[in-house]
């Protein structure tokens, strides 16, 4: 009897396709398919070789996913699908026996649920080795000042904090304006002022060698 593979691919198709093309490549060694999905963006059930299985995900179908709506997406699905995702694994875990699981690594809920039903799994990245590459380089470029993570966590109340700033700063020109006194810069708007200069001046710098290659050739 062959073994099974649980695969659990998250509902963006740029996921989806890749994991099903590792499914193939799975099955053709003769291992049997089961693919546990959202019903939100579900992929197309008509593969004959893999057995789907839906779990509910809280998400309309109305919903479009796109750059605006994609953290919400991914944030939502391992907060709200927790309890129906363990209720399908509970599921299959009854009706049969599986090597373990495949899973998306935008669905990291299934490290805690796999964890917890003391079940193996496997994670698999469907980003591309740039990505990597940038993940390694994102420290170097925050050290250098060229990426600013004080807006972190909440981005809606660092707007409220951005706009109540700039009201102060206002009100402290205003007053500076009323008395005669001129404005000190902050420690803060020297630090941005800095940053910028070195973002114009490596701009110039790379402009400058791509004309000289361009002039070369």
């Amino acid at each position: 009897m062959a073994s099974s593979l649980i695969i659990i691919p998250p509902p963006l198709q740029g996921h989806i396709t890749p994991m099903l093309q590792l499914a193939t490549i799975v099955h053709s060694n003769d291992f049997s398919i089961i693919v546990v999905h959202t019903k939100f963006n579900f992929p197309d059930p008509n593969h004959l070789n893999f057995t789907f299985v839906p779990f509910h995900d809280g998400l309309s179908n109305t919903y479009t996913v796109s750059s605006k709506n994609f953290i919400y997406i991914t944030s939502h699905l391992n907060t709200y699908c927790v309890t129906p995702l363990k209720e399908v694994l509970n599921r299959i875990i009854k009706e049969k026996k599986f090597s373990c699981i495949i899973y998306d690594g935008l669905m990291h809920v299934v490290d805690s649920l796999a964890r917890e039903l003391n079940l193996r799994t496997m994670l698999f990245r469907t980003t591309c080795c740039t990505t990597f590459l940038s993940y390694h380089w994102f420290p170097t470029l925050q050290r250098k000042g060229y990426l600013s993570l004080q807006a972190k966590h909440n981005p809606v109340k660092q707007k409220q904090r951005s706009r109540t700033g700039e009201k102060q700063r206002s009100r402290r020109r205003k007053d500076a304006a009323e008395n005669g006194e001129a404005l000190k810069p902050r420690r803060g708007d020297k630090q941005r002022r800095r940053r910028e200069k070195r973002l114009s001046d490596a701009g110039k710098e790379e402009a400058a060698t791509i004309s000289g290659r361009t002039q070369r050739r």
